[in-house]
């Protein structure tokens, strides 16, 4: 993704990196996510939608209940209180 044709992507996907760092960034400082450097966790989240989007290769049972299970299990990893989302 290097090459000049990609540019745009390449700001488009830093500018994702950056907004799932500031969510995990406001989780730490309200005490809701465990206390993580918020591009670490950012880069981990990346690498589970990347791992789910190559696994599945287009053939996913169920769009809606892998993504609610993939974030599931990314927010229970995060939460000081997993027990927060069984409200949801």
């Amino acid at each position: 993704m290097s090459e000049p044709q990609f540019a745009e992507w390449r700001k488009k996907l830093q500018e994702l990196r950056n907004a799932v760092a500031q969510i995990i960034e406001d989780g730490v400082v309200s005490g809701e996510f465990m206390p993580i450097e918020p591009r670490l966790g950012a880069e981990m989240i990346g690498g589970v939608v990347l791992s789910m989007l190559t696994t599945y290769g287009g053939k996913r049972l169920d769009p809606d209940i892998d993504i609610y299970a993939t974030a599931t299990v990314v927010l229970r990893g995060l939460l000081v209180d997993p027990s927060m989302l069984e409200n949801f």
